[in-house]
């Protein structure tokens, strides 16, 4: 693994850990539990909750992209060469039937992995393009930051709870609106810190997967021009029943960083650069800087 990616992966589980201690800690201290039970309390509580998401992602991410296996022997070869070439085992290859052009990687293990490739995606990419994404998801396994993104993805709303339980449960017998609101208050700023670190490791691993592909395929243009495509996408209203637009999947925001391109952040690659600084709240960097760092490298 990349020493700066080894590097962000250890930060963020330091602060999202210690974030869960201190919590826990506070909570316990509030019913006047100390001492080795205190310690052996917040140890098995983040222990718990990481272990537990750890588990049943790859099923949830399954169930809620409505995966199905993907079976075309184009696509097939492409992923046995290409992970083949990548030293990792093979991983199962599944398809989202989803119009927008994206793709993921997700598991437990590089030998449980899988790469997920959206409907969409299929369709608007030529082969080039496709092995070059292909290509960024098998460095994502190979970096091993499939199973990191699949436990950290979970921190931030369990931070949520953690502090929105607690302040409730701290309040005591405390009535009225009052103590809801700043519990909810207090658990949105816990969430909202957390996912600002998860984000900044997205980040970190993104770049490494698009630097993974250009060598991997020796063709660095194949996924500049997949990300432009990708990053150009923009869906189609789609009317209700009763003429209003139907509201964004939830689906998309639970998985942006998993994606090869954030959903709500598509972008062309063409238009005037944003400012780095919206790269702070952003799970992925920005479109125009990933072509621009892919197109200077030489192969």
């Amino acid at each position: 693994m990349k020493p700066k990616l080894l590097w962000a992966i250890i930060v963020t589980f330091l602060i999202m850990g210690g974030f869960l201690a201190a919590i826990f800690w506070v909570a316990l201290q509030i019913f006047g539990i100390t001492g080795l039970p205190m310690i052996i309390g917040i140890i098995g509580f983040v222990g718990a909750m990481t272990l537990i998401q750890w588990a049943i992602s790859p099923s949830l991410i399954k169930r809620i992209t409505r995966l199905k296996e993907l079976k075309d022997p184009e696509i097939k070869e492409m992923i046995q060469r290409l992970s083949k070439e990548a030293g990792i085992p093979e991983p199962k290859l599944y398809i989202a039937p989803n119009d927008s052009p994206n793709a993921f990687a997700f598991g437990r293990t590089q030998k449980s992995s899988a790469v997920a490739l959206h409907k969409g995606l299929i369709e608007k990419l030529n082969k080039e393009e496709l092995e070059g994404v292909i290509a960024h998801e098998i460095g994502h396994i190979k970096h091993r930051d499939t199973t990191v993104m699949t436990i950290a993805s979970a921190l931030p709303m369990i931070l949520f709870y953690v502090v929105f339980f607690g302040s409730m449960m701290a309040g005591g017998n405390r009535r009225g609106g009052s103590g809801f609101f700043g519990a909810w208050i207090g658990g949105m700023i816990a969430q909202f810190i957390g996912s600002l670190v998860v984000m900044y490791l997205s980040r970190v691993r993104e770049y490494y997967a698009d630097t993974h592909s250009a060598y991997l395929t020796e063709n660095p243009e194949g996924l500049a021009n997949a990300l432009n495509k990708i990053t150009s996408y923009k869906p189609k209203p789609s009317p209700s029943r009763f003429g209003r637009r139907r509201r964004k999947n939830p689906n998309e925001n639970m998985m942006k960083n998993f994606y090869i391109a954030e959903p709500s952040k598509m972008k062309a690659s063409g238009k005037k650069a944003r400012s780095s600084f919206t790269e702070i709240f952003m799970s992925h960097p920005l479109p125009e800087k990933r072509i621009k760092n892919l197109r200077k490298i030489k192969i």
